[in-house]
């Protein structure tokens, strides 16, 4: 049974021939490398940077960062052991009773 990429490919499979025969290849200068030349990767990029693949995820990076930039505030401004009980008392840090 042969392979497409790392799956088996199933016994009935409707497009065997096509896969079987793989990517074309093309000289560099043949007619059709000359009508359709290999889109830059900058170029490639600007066309499909509007679409958001993963709905929601740029704002819960936004809200983790605001998360970190609001605890690391209150570290520099309140002192380290101020910023211990604070993340002692939320769960979060194992060594609050520890003073650097």
């Amino acid at each position: 049974m042969k392979k497409i990429g790392l799956m088996e490919m199933p016994a009935g499979f409707r497009y065997k021939e096509v896969v079987l025969k793989g990517k074309p290849k093309h000289d560099r200068f043949d007619s059709f490398s000359v009508r359709h030349p290999q889109m830059d990767v900058g170029k490639r990029a600007k066309i499909f940077a509007p679409f958001d693949a993963l709905k929601g995820f740029d704002d819960a990076v936004s809200a983790a960062a605001a998360d970190n930039e609001r605890l690391y505030e209150s570290y520099c401004i309140s002192g380290e052991q101020e910023y211990n009980e604070v993340e002692y008392k939320n769960g979060r840090n194992e060594n609050a009773d520890k003073v650097v």
